[in-house]
């Protein structure tokens, strides 16, 4: 059981690794897809300002007043075309500022020489560079943060004389990205070379614009640029400097500027996503390794100290020798290549050998194969002077018996410390474990039937339990009574009764899935739990539903005992999991509730706690029962609703299913299509729409429709290996033009091997098919893949347009798809369009087709068809 346990984990870890690599790996891409586009918008911007600042520059250069002094009148000029600029100054190379567009006339400015800011600036202005992109400073007279952009005024000989400084306030660059396509919750922002934030948006609510551009920054992102000499582009988790929030950052070095933008993503909206995603937590089992104990080197002594202590290590050994000798272990040194050097009488009385026969010989002929792989790994670390104690193994015996053996390894050294060999000392533990397995056998374990007893049954619940209500699983308890069991008893003796309970218990371990657990709680009353059987309660109580009847029914069939034919039945109540905060007892009792409830039913029968749940439960397998006739029984009817252009005009149709039941009268597919999903009918149904499809698609042309017909495919239907052969085939055998036929698809289709799916879908598009992303932006709605798929449209989901254009969330979505759909070339229909305002603005928006009960609702395709005739 253990061992089945450490590979369930080793599963469930890998899965979970994967799954967040897949995530980790499209976040990034999105992340990048801004940063890129950011990146280019910053560089532009910063651009422009760069070329006006140097042209103002060139201005002041070419055109000194008559006296040798700049024009001032320029730079007044030049703030007033720039409104967005806080201030404009011109300050001379000595720090002496000569005017601030902010100070009134005839005010004395001051000077700034004193100021780290300008001397940076003056600095770099004297090696040579003419423009200098400045961390941010509070302005003196306008009190904000601003950004200095500076600009170096030169004589004929390139001496520096003054520089023109615009000053570009901080939150104007937090309103630049306000309409940039941020992942959600993810912020934006410029760090400089100098450790200095030139912006970020948005600011968080906890930091101070102190804290924020007055504070250089020393953190992971920092450190990571620094370390790599500010590289071209990259990624970094790290945490933040303000709050100490864990992030990923994607960052992209400034073409023209020395700064890189970066885009930050809090690693628990990572996390959320990849929950998602997640069936099954995982739990990661440490081994904890023994200490190492160093080996003491013997300090150097007098000479006289030395011979003494000689004569001491002779006498130790002698004792040593002795106590070896005498001594119940087994006693055994071997040197570094595995060769036994000494085989003390106790070896020879455990392991068989005699100490002629061991010496000389490789130390692995006493270890079973399966275990000197990892005896190996032990003994390299004893080689490296590490001790290795009380490790509970087996050793072989001369007559291939094994041996439980408690082993002690030690590293042999000589008079220098160094390593020569390795002390083997065994102690024969076989009583122990016996005795042990039998405690544990007692205590665990039924001892009629070998199951599990209530004991061991409990503390697997409890830890099922706790996984189920933090992973999200259904599972299910079932109580199980033998009926009439007492009266077998009565009439045929214990020893009958005992038999009978034998083969109940056989019967249901042999119906036992990987995972499950059968316990005998005593008399004649079994549990079994099966902890994971779905991730929704309706599917979940399906699957419990046909375990139950599966034990039922074989716990029924007849058996012969003692040339007696006897036939059990059984009452089996059902309780699912999780269910609020359930504990163990709470279960077993919800359980045991429902099977008296099967038994007061009339025995032999099956009971949920939840009552409405098993009704439901037989309406679905009735309904499911009556599917299988459908196609048969020619229940199935197409509907078809149109779809309208701007103008009004009909411009394509979706082709709907229906069940025409005889009793049920008319089910809607939200009521039969999961369980097709579920039985695998619905393969047989997507077939079957699809030559209904063809079909009209050449009864459509020949009366002269020539519009597109779109028809919804169900991701177990589009998965089936030879779908695109059927497909051809349908296609060549109607006649139908492939180029009119519109495939939809769920975005749900795309989580599962996208390459494979990109893959068929061109080879359907290479037929002529078109495909179409229904319910678009209610799934997966990933940019990066959207972009590889090749699409023809997208359908916006009702439950965007329902709410517009009075909800500006809605409304915003909308057009947001709208606008992406442009730009990725694709045609966009609406759905379940129904007032006249909604018609309005999806046209507006230059919606290319819309749908709904405003315009038309589905008609049998007959009727859809006659009519169509009539207005012709």
């Amino acid at each position: 059981m253990a061992l089945m346990i450490l590979l369930v984990l080793g599963f469930t870890g890998l899965y979970t690794w994967t799954t967040w690599q897949q995530v980790s790996k499209s976040l990034v891409a999105e992340l990048s897809t801004v940063t890129e586009l950011g990146e280019k918008s910053a560089d532009h911007y910063f651009q422009l300002l760069h070329v006006s600042l140097s042209g103002l520059a060139e201005e002041l250069q070419e055109s000194p007043t008559p006296d040798g002094h700049y024009d001032l009148e320029r730079v007044r000029r030049y703030s007033r075309r720039h409104p967005e600029l806080l201030d404009v100054s011109l300050i001379r190379q000595d720090g002496q500022m000569l005017l601030s567009t902010q100070a009134d006339a005839g005010t004395v400015m001051p000077s700034v020489a004193a100021r780290d800011t300008f001397m940076e600036a003056r600095e770099a202005m004297i090696r040579g560079q003419n423009f200098v992109f400045g961390r941010p400073a509070l302005g003196t007279l306008t009190q904000r943060w601003m950004i200095p952009l500076r600009h170096a005024l030169r004589d004929r000989q390139g001496r520096l004389q003054a520089m023109v400084t615009a000053y570009l306030p901080a939150e104007l660059l937090q309103t630049f990205w306000q309409n940039a396509p941020i992942v959600k919750r993810a912020s934006i922002g410029i760090l400089g070379d100098d450790g200095y934030l030139r912006s970020r948006y948005p600011n968080p609510a906890s930091a101070s614009m102190q804290q924020i551009y007055g504070q250089q920054r020393r953190g992971a992102l920092m450190r990571e640029l620094q370390a790599r000499h500010f590289p071209s582009q990259g990624t970094l988790q790290g945490r933040n400097e303000i709050g100490g929030q864990e992030n990923l950052n994607v960052y992209r070095r400034m073409s023209h500027y020395p700064a890189t933008l970066f885009v930050t993503l809090p690693m628990q909206e990572m996390r959320a996503v990849w929950w998602s995603n997640m069936q099954v937590p995982y739990f990661l089992i440490s081994l904890l390794l023994a200490g190492l104990l160093l080996v003491q080197r013997s300090a150097q002594r007098r000479r006289h100290e030395l011979l003494q202590q000689q004569e001491m290590v002779q006498q130790a050994r002698a004792r040593l020798a002795a106590i070896v000798e005498s001594s119940d272990d087994a006693i055994i040194s071997h040197d570094l290549d595995e060769r036994i050097v000494s085989w003390n009488p106790g070896a020879s009385r455990l392991l068989g050998y005699t100490e002629a026969e061991a010496l000389g010989q490789s130390s692995q002929i006493i270890v079973p194969q399966e275990r000197q792989q990892e005896e190996s790994r032990i003994l390299e670390r004893v080689r490296q002077g590490e001790r290795a104690e009380r490790i509970e193994t087996q050793r072989l015996h001369r007559d291939g018996t094994r041996l439980d053996v408690e082993l002690t390894l030690s590293p042999l050294t000589d008079e220098a410390g160094r390593i020569t060999g390795v002390s083997n000392i065994m102690r024969d533990i076989s009583e122990r474990k016996s005795a042990e397995q039998a405690i544990h056998v007692l205590a665990y374990f039924d001892p009629l039937t070998g199951l599990p007893n209530r004991r061991q049954f409990m503390d697997r619940l409890g830890q099922t339990l706790g996984q189920a209500q933090s992973g999200f699983q259904v599972g299910a308890l079932l109580f199980i009574d033998l009926d009439h069991f007492k009266d077998v008893n009565d009439a045929r003796g214990h020893a009958v009764g005992d038999a009978v309970l034998c083969h109940a218990a056989a019967v249901l371990v042999s119906l036992l899935r990987e995972g499950h657990l059968v316990a005998r709680l005593g008399g004649d009353e079994f549990v079994v739990l099966a902890p994971i059987l779905s991730n929704t309660l309706t599917a979940g109580a399906s699957e419990a539903m046909a375990l139950a009847e599966r034990i039922r029914q074989r716990l029924a069939q007849p058996f012969e005992l003692e040339q007696q034919r006897y036939s059990l039945g059984a009452s089996i109540g059902v309780s699912l999991f999780p269910f609020g905060q359930q504990t163990p007892a709470d279960l077993l009792r919800e359980a045991d509730t429902a099977m008296y409830r099967a038994k007061g039913a009339g025995r032999n029968r099956i009971a949920f706690f939840e009552t409405s749940m098993q009704a439901d439960i037989e309406q679905r397998l009735a309904l499911e029962n009556d599917l299988e006739k459908a196609l048969t029984q020619q229940q199935m009817v197409v509907y078809l609703q149109p779809q309208f252009d701007a103008r009004g005009q009909i411009d394509g149709a979706e082709l709907l299913l229906r069940w025409q039941h005889p009793e049920r009268g008319l089910v809607p597919p939200d009521r039969f299509i999961a369980a097709a999903e579920k039985s695998g009918q619905i393969i047989a149904l997507g077939d079957w729409v699809l030559q209904q499809a063809c079909e009209l698609l050449v009864l459509l042309q020949a009366r002269g429709h020539h519009i597109p017909l779109s028809i919804n495919v169900s991701p177990r239907q589009f998965r089936q290996t030879d779908f695109v052969g059927r497909v051809q085939e349908v296609l060549q055998r109607t006649g139908a033009p492939a180029h009119s036929l519109i495939f939809e698809v769920t975005e749900g289709l795309l989580i599962d091997d996208f390459e494979e799916t990109v893959a068929r879908m061109q080879a359907l598009v290479q037929l002529g098919i078109r495909f179409s992303i229904d319910d678009f932006g209610t799934g997966y709605s990933s940019l990066a893949y959207l972009k590889r798929l090749p699409l023809y449209e997208l359908k916006i989901d009702r439950s965007f347009v329902k709410d517009t254009p009075e909800d500006p969330n809605d409304t915003a979505i909308v057009r947001m798809i709208l606008s992406m759909a442009k730009h990725l070339g694709l045609r966009v229909v609406a759905e379940g369009v129904e007032t006249a305002e909604q018609a309005d603005f999806l046209r507006q928006s230059d919606c290319d087709a819309l749908q709904g009960y405003l315009f038309a609702r589905p008609a049998p395709a007959w009727q859809w068809l006659a009519e169509q005739g009539q207005e012709g």
